[in-house]
């Protein structure tokens, strides 16, 4: 979790650079509180982003796409499901992307959420801070 740290400020620097290319139509989207909508935006950057070998931000997307997707409280399953289509889209890299913090986080989301273990949360919580969002995606951290 250190090198996630450590990698933050230029992980960020990177995202904040394609904000306008990229994010604007998701981050106003969001502001309006379409997260269902959202989650779709973000799923398909993911596939654009991973086909344009920018593992470490689709990974981030979709981690972003499965918050978006507990916010409307979607079921697990279907958030599951939709992580394990972008990961077998992925060929080689899949193991690479799987093994991702972002991919990572949002699974042990998902098993907790299944198996209601919420004296987890507060470790999620600390552990979802430390991601380079931008103020708009800050909202999806209250799940």
């Amino acid at each position: 979790m250190g090198d996630i740290r450590r990698e933050k400020n230029d992980f960020f620097i990177k995202r904040k650079a394609m904000k306008r290319r990229y994010y604007s139509e998701i981050l106003s989207m969001l502001e309006t509180h379409k997260f269902k909508e959202v989650a779709s935006k973000y799923y398909d950057l993911a596939i654009k982003l991973t086909k344009r070998k920018d593992l470490r931000t689709g990974a981030l997307l979709i981690l972003l796409q499965g918050l978006c997707l507990l916010k409307e409280e979607e079921s697990y399953t279907l958030v599951k499901k939709n992580i394990d289509e972008f990961l077998n889209s992925l060929g080689v890299n899949k193991k690479l992307v799987k093994d991702t913090f972002s991919i990572m986080v949002i699974l042990f989301i998902i098993d907790i959420k299944v198996y209601t273990l919420d004296k987890y949360f507060p470790k999620i919580k600390g552990m979802l801070e430390i991601l380079p969002l931008f103020e708009e995606e800050k909202q999806l951290l209250d799940i």
